[in-house]
């Protein structure tokens, strides 16, 4: 069979991998099962053909296969590292150490890279103890192995020994300098805030972010680029536009209950969603990433221009509405790999704020839950905060980008707020922190369904599906006042970019 080098750093059916190239993956898809029935049965070509199939939401069929490239015993530990890291995006963090686990087995010596990312899957299995056992292991097999060094740093900071973390990272860093030094410093930098030395934290935090400044710089112009798009989009969409798509509520069948959560990263609504997905009658996603995957980057991002977008979201016809909702809901039902039912879903994007037309149009009914929080304390953590660099976390390299950032996605929400035709509930951070029970209440009267105190027990919480966002230690806690004013700490650090928060500051209400 021809085989294709492909963007996805592996070997591809040659017609398949120019479907993929050319941003057809369902053509791909059939390519695979057409390959895989002519006996293209290796244990390759069916972890690839599982992988793609997860990207496409359909994880049931995905799992199928990927049982077959287990059962393989000439399955490699790479490729085991593959099936474990789709489990590990979607947060079924048991399944992704259990395809580590077979993975180690099969390596006839262990390295340190296996035996590191089996100790982070369990760690973010909240199994500590084993994960540490393992983080030592892979330390033991290669001292100079960062991530192993940031993970037993990170177990260390979850147990409140500071110091013992410190010294861990301070002497990784002096013995073995490193392409990974970023990754130990954003650590370094969150145990110094802890110990109260805020200027050592951001001088660390900034050390790391100039190692990944080369490759942040293409993510920070497709950032600007679909910032701009958005924006748009966003004063594009008219009061007709909003009557319109309401008035045709009664044709697209019954209505759904769901909720859109959003705001903007570390705004609270991790911890939100959790309390309110709690209840027995509500689900929720835990950033699914469907609705920007699936719907919101082909029709809008993508579109050849502006006009060309608008004029296709206000031309859906009920069927293609339709059809489109189902679609939502099917792929959701399988990243949750459970029915929603007659249940609330609680469809939680921080960063829908700022793409909200097309779920809109396609959820006429939704109501929206705004999540807000001191712009000041929300900047602050977005900087702090450790993950993949994409468009949305580029911004992040230093204190300006991230205010713009800030400013460019929370403008759509001043824009939104005094147009919208919808129940709309804004909850505020530090109101929920200081009155819990009456801020949970209301929460739970808007969205119809029942108060439970029981909602607000962090033991019920850390007992309900694993969370995949980076705040997924946290919302396990009892709730706390630290992250309260925590930007005065590095008020002198932020200056550069406080006036271009002032008036969210002030919009929002927390301006002294």
């Amino acid at each position: 069979m021809e085989y294709a080098p492909t963007a996805w750093g592996h070997a591809l059916p040659a017609m398949a991998a120019r479907a993929i190239e050319g941003g057809d993956p369902y053509a791909a898809a059939a390519e695979y099962r057409t390959a895989i029935e002519r006996g293209a049965t290796d244990f390759a070509t069916l972890a690839n053909y599982g992988v793609l199939l997860w990207r496409l939401y359909e994880f049931r069929q995905g799992e199928a296969v990927f049982g077959q490239v287990v059962e393989d015993p000439r399955t490699d530990a790479a490729t085991l590292r593959r099936i474990a890291h789709c489990y590990f995006e979607i947060g079924r963090f048991d399944k992704s150490a259990a395809m580590m686990r077979v993975a180690l087995a099969r390596m006839s010596e262990p390295d340190a890279l296996t035996t590191s990312t089996l100790a982070w899957t369990l760690e973010r299995d909240h199994q500590t103890e084993e994960a540490r056992h393992f983080a030592e292991a892979a330390h033991q097999l290669d001292h100079s192995y960062g991530p192993a060094v940031r993970l037993l740093a990170h177990l260390d900071r979850r147990d409140g020994d500071f110091e013992t973390a410190e010294r861990r990272l301070t002497e990784q860093l002096h013995k073995h300098p490193g392409d990974f030094d970023w990754g130990l410093r954003y650590e370094l930098a969150a145990v110094y805030d802890r110990l109260g030395r805020y200027d050592d934290a951001f001088a660390t935090l900034g050390l790391a972010k100039a190692q990944l400044a080369v490759a942040a710089a293409a993510h920070l112009r497709d950032s600007y680029l679909i910032r701009r798009r958005q924006w748009e989009i966003t004063q594009s969409v008219t009061a007709s536009d909003l009557r319109n798509w309401r008035a045709e509520m009664p044709s697209l069948g019954p209505s759904k209950r769901i909720v859109f959560l959003t705001g903007f990263p570390r705004s609270g609504t991790t911890l939100l969603e959790q309390v309110i997905a709690s209840d027995a009658a509500s689900v929720g996603t835990d950033e699914s990433g469907i609705m920007p995957s699936q719907f919101i980057e082909p029709l809008i991002w993508r579109a050849d221009d502006v006009i060309s977008a608008i004029i296709e979201l206000r031309s859906f016809d009920t069927a293609q509405l339709t059809a489109g909702r189902e679609t939502f809901y099917n792929m959701t039902e399988e990243y949750l790999d459970q029915q929603i039912g007659e249940r609330l879903l609680v469809e939680k994007n921080p960063l829908l704020t700022a793409d909200l037309a097309l779920p809109l149009r396609l959820f006429p009914e939704a109501s929206l839950l705004i999540a807000l929080r001191d712009p000041r304390d929300v900047v602050l953590s977005y900087l702090c905060t450790m993950v993949p660099l994409n468009w949305s976390s580029a911004p992040a390299l230093n204190v300006v980008e991230a205010c713009r950032f800030y400013a460019d996605t929370m403008r759509h929400w001043l824009w939104w707020r005094s147009r919208l035709d919808r129940p709309v509930c804004e909850l505020r951070y530090e109101q929920f922190i200081a009155d819990p029970h009456g801020e949970a209440q209301r929460v739970a009267g808007f969205l119809g369904i029942d108060f439970d105190p029981a909602m607000l027990d962090e033991r019920r919480r850390a007992e309900r599906r694993a969370v995949r966002t980076p705040t997924y230690d946290d919302i396990t806690k009892p709730l706390y006042t630290r992250a309260i004013g925590r930007w005065e700490n590095y008020e002198k650090h932020l200056r550069p970019g406080l006036s271009i928060l002032q008036s969210f500051v002030d919009a929002l209400g927390y301006a002294k």
